[in-house]
C-alpha cells in the first residue's frame, strides 16, 4: 500500500493569518493540522497541538498571535509513492502526527497523519488474516 491510496486532501492557509481563523478553519473541515504557505512554496505546519501548546497554554491572544509564530518551520514530507510503512517510520523517527505528501517535483499533493496511517495498517492486516483464514489447509 503507497501513501497516495491513503492521503487526503491538504489545506492550505497563508503564513499571516491568525490562529484564531486558521483554528477555525481546521474545526470547520475536521482537521488538526495545515500546510502554511501554498503547495510549491510551503513555509511551516501548524497542528492542533501546536496551538494548545504555545497559543492557550502560553496564555498568548489567538486573536492577534499570528500562524508564522506558532507554526514548526520545518516540515517534514513523504513522497506519494512511498508505502505506508515508510511513513510510519518517519513518523516515529521524527515523532510527528502530521505528514505532508509531496510529488516527484515537491509539491505538496496530500497529507497523513498518524491515524490515517494506523487505519490503513489495520485495514491491510485484517485483509491479510481473512485471506490467509480462508486458504485450503497445506499438509
Amino acid at each position: 500500500m503507497i501513501v497516495s491510496e491513503i492521503m487526503h486532501k491538504p489545506t492550505f492557509v497563508d503564513s499571516m493569518s491568525t490562529v484564531t481563523d486558521t483554528a477555525k478553519i481546521m474545526c470547520e473541515k475536521n482537521i488538526a493540522s495545515v500546510i502554511v504557505g501554498s503547495a510549491t512554496d510551503s513555509k511551516g505546519i501548524l497542528t492542533e497541538r501546536d496551538v494548545i501548546k504555545k497559543v492557550v497554554a502560553g496564555g498568548i491572544d489567538p486573536k492577534t498571535t499570528l500562524v508564522k509564530n506558532v507554526m514548526h518551520p520545518a516540515v517534514v514530507t513523504i513522497n506519494e509513492n512511498a508505502s505506508v510503512q515508510d511513513a510510519v517510520k518517519l513518523l516515529m523517527t521524527h515523532y510527528i502526527r502530521h505528514l505532508p505528501v509531496s510529488d516527484d517535483s515537491g509539491k505538496v499533493v496530500g497529507m497523513v497523519s498518524a491515524r490515517t496511517v494506523m487505519d490503513a495498517l489495520g485495514r491491510l492486516y485484517v485483509s491479510e488474516r481473512r485471506r490467509r483464514s480462508s486458504r485450503p489447509p497445506s499438509f
